[in-house]
């Protein structure tokens, strides 16, 4: 057997051998086998992940298409996930999946997504992935952090006092009940 290195990714090759033994003497040439090398160029990392809205229990993300090639062609599939935690390539196995993404648009293209399930007044962080046909992954994407809205209004303050009346004003007094719980 012999491996064949140095040669040009996604090309393809007709490859036929000969043997020789000890005393020069050379064979007829092999059959010929076709090889196409794999693609080895991964998409490019996605670099503008930000986030585009905010609600109690979504998030809306936004970002620009990558490629299949770096920043040409099409990728083949996104891999979007969030964590409690700042998201790295060392605990990316270990965060959420999103489980519903769009299809990579063309390089160049804005892309969205909406993550559902989310809970109120909860800090996540983001991050995408690209992968093409090949099954080349991009480097991590940038990235983001967000708080999810908090829909819970405060307690309704009962404790309002008149402290003092003036001429031309009204001095008021209170104790505040604070918010509603915020962690």
């Amino acid at each position: 057997s012999f491996t064949i290195t140095g040669l040009k990714d996604r090309a393809t090759f007709y490859i036929a051998v000969k043997s020789a033994d000890a005393f020069g003497n050379v064979s007829e040439i092999s059959n010929v086998v076709r090889a196409k090398t794999k693609d080895a160029v991964p998409p490019a990392a996605i670099s503008d992940l930000q986030v585009a809205n905010i609600k109690s229990d979504t998030v809306t993300l936004k970002w620009t298409a990558t490629g299949d090639d770096g920043n040409e062609g099409q990728a083949q599939v996104y891999d979007i996930r969030y964590a409690p935690d700042p998201i790295t390539e060392e605990n990316w196995g270990s965060t959420q999946m999103v489980p519903v993404v769009p299809r990579p648009a063309k390089a160049g293209i804005p892309e969205t997504v909406t993550v559902t399930g989310l809970q109120p007044k909860t800090l996540y962080y983001f991050a995408v992935v690209a992968t093409d046909a090949s099954g080349n992954v991009s480097p991590l994407s940038n990235v983001v952090d967000v708080l999810t809205a908090d829909t819970t209004p405060p307690p309704a303050i009962t404790t309002l006092r008149v402290a003092k009346v003036a001429d031309d004003s009204v001095a008021l007094t209170w104790f505040s009940p604070g918010n509603d719980e915020y962690r």
